[in-house]
């Protein structure tokens, strides 16, 4: 509440925030409280009430607005570094270079970060990994798995030298598809933030109907002052006010998503789900045990012990195969979601190893969903190695068509000389990027599904509002239908 905390938080994102300017939007937005509590002939206190509880959250309200363009901000920086390193490390090879190069274009933190790994580069501590250590500041500072992914290709090359402007290219096309779509979603964002505005006000115009129906008429204009209109009133422009808030913070994220989160445990749970076998007894033994209740419920015929034993039979036997198929549901999205980025980092190894060193050398930073997978891949690859059923069965549980068709495209690379072999890696990559759309485009549909269900809860409560309005009017005729004499 205090603005000196407030200017502080501000300035962490690295903006200014002047306390006139902080008064002033105060003062338009009590404005707007005041005159809205006025419309609907809200009594002080409730108004003061309102006036109150914008002000605890107004500060928020400024941070997210900050945060949003700090985001923003951030993200354009990480496409500016990762589109300048490629560029600057294709001229020439030499990660403390191509820093040098790309510090030119950037500033604010990030040139900060690139100062740091500079400096760590050309004063080398006691670590063996050099490179690696010098550049985990950046990494750690904006969790992009396409930062880490670039960075492990570019000390890869440093180390090891090879052919590396084809796999550079690669990058720099993913780079460039990721940024465009990235850009979509942001403009999804604010149009369904325009949207949730545009509904709240359109809803408060609707819910206002009511309102100058009653005050045009002297004998219904003392249902204005009534407690139940009162209280109700209040607390529709009270859920309006937490609704705008909620879509401030659910449609201000990051841009920045380190796709290998994940939650373990939860994968462990929905596997172990997935694959239990069917308890057929518990199911059986809750209906024996309900069965005798039942018969009294008809015997008594009482609705309620039918409808609630009949219920507790049917949740029985639904319930185990309606949570395997959730679990189900679950680790199918997970994969679909993480096999493209494994993949990815396999077309990229492909380009210096052959198959199966490829795949053994991602298992260590292989998403958790797919890792069980991969290791059963190469144990039957060591049993198999020139058989294609290993590739066959990799994944194939989820019967994922376009995951078993990127499978068996990986074992046809293992039989083919090199001239082919580029052209089947080519052919994997695009595949694989079509996967990686798909995947993120998923991601960011999910991200928004459920915050477009905000359009619709304004216009519901207010029909509510103008139904209680209505019932309140009809009350009142009511009323003075029967206090008529004789």
């Amino acid at each position: 509440m205090k603005f000196t905390n407030l200017k502080k938080e501000i300035h962490g994102y690295g903006y200014s925030y002047s306390f006139k300017k902080y008064l002033f939007t105060l003062f338009l937005s009590f404005v707007g409280i005041l005159s809205a509590g006025r419309f609907f002939h809200l009594k002080p206190s409730y108004i003061t009430a309102l006036g109150f509880i914008y002000l605890c959250f107004f500060p928020m309200i400024i941070i997210r607005q900050f945060q949003y363009l700090y985001e923003q901000q951030r993200f354009r920086d990480v496409v500016n570094y990762l589109e300048q390193m490629i560029y600057s490390f294709k001229k020439q090879p030499k990660i403390i270079v191509a820093l040098g190069e790309t510090k030119q274009l950037c500033e604010g933190r990030i040139l900060q970060l690139i100062n740091e790994a500079e400096d760590s580069i050309s004063h080398p501590g006691t670590e063996d990994d050099l490179y690696p250590h010098a550049l985990s500041c950046i990494e750690q500072e904006y969790r992009c798995d396409r930062m880490k992914m670039l960075h492990d290709y570019l000390v890869k090359v440093e180390n090891l030298g090879g052919q590396y402007q084809n796999t550079l290219n690669i990058i720099l096309d993913d780079v460039k598809e990721w940024t465009e779509r990235t850009y979509l979603f942001q403009k999804e964002r604010k149009s369904m933030k325009f949207k949730i505005v545009l509904s709240l006000a359109a809803s408060l115009g609707v819910a206002g109907t009511t309102v100058m129906m009653l005050a045009s008429d002297e004998t219904l204009e003392k249902v204005l002052d009534g407690e139940i209109y009162q209280l109700v009133t209040f607390l529709l422009l009270f859920v309006f006010l937490m609704l705008f808030l909620g879509a401030q913070k659910l449609l201000t994220g990051t841009w920045l998503k380190d796709t290998m989160d994940e939650n373990h445990k939860q994968i462990e749970k929905d596997f172990r789900k997935m694959r239990e076998e069917k308890d057929g007894k518990q199911p059986w033994i809750i209906t024996a045990v309900s069965f005798p209740i039942l018969l009294l419920g008809f015997d008594w015929q009482n609705l309620y012990i039918i409808g609630a034993v009949a219920a507790l039979i049917m949740s029985a036997w639904a319930t185990p195969s309606l949570k395997k198929k959730n679990a189900q549901r679950r680790i199918i999205k997970e994969v679909k979601r993480k096999f493209p980025y494994w993949l990815r980092g396999i077309a990229l190894s492909l380009q210096t190893e052959n198959v199966y060193v490829a795949i053994k050398d991602s298992l260590q930073d292989a998403p958790y969903v797919l890792k069980e997978q991969i290791e059963k891949l190469l144990r039957d690859i060591d049993e198999e190695p020139d058989s294609i059923l290993p590739y066959q069965d990799f994944l194939s549980e989820f019967d994922l068509p376009e995951i078993q068709s990127a499978a068996r495209m990986l074992y046809s690379l293992t039989n083919c000389g090199k001239n082919d072999s580029e052209a089947q890696i080519n052919t994997l990559i695009h595949r694989n990027n079509v996967l990686m759309d798909k995947a993120e485009w998923l991601q960011n549909e999910n991200d928004i599904a459920g915050i477009g269900v905000l359009t619709f809860v304004p216009m519901i409560l207010a029909t509510l509002k103008m139904i209680m309005d209505l019932g309140l009017i009809f009350g009142s005729f009511f009323t003075l239908w029967s206090n008529l004499p004789g």
